[in-house]
């Protein structure tokens, strides 16, 4: 009786164990073992430029209709 407790208690703590033991070493193996062939891409501009953005309309606080009048 004693002996099955301890196996059911025990059985599945050490299972567990085992397959994180696993899942870190094929983690650390992962990242020691990783090579990037292909060479980087330099970043490209993206987005507005300034003058681009100084041509946008712009809104002002009091446009927005927040001043707690209802019409």
């Amino acid at each position: 009786m004693l002996l099955s407790v301890f196996l059911a208690l025990f059985l599945p703590c050490a299972g567990m164990s085992a397959v994180f033991l696993v899942y870190i070493c094929l983690l650390c193996y992962a990242a020691r073992h990783y090579h990037r062939d292909e060479p980087v891409k330099p970043a490209t501009e993206n987005g507005l430029s300034s003058t681009q953005l100084a041509k946008l309309p712009t809104t002002m606080g009091k446009d927005l209709g927040l001043d707690g009048k209802d019409g």
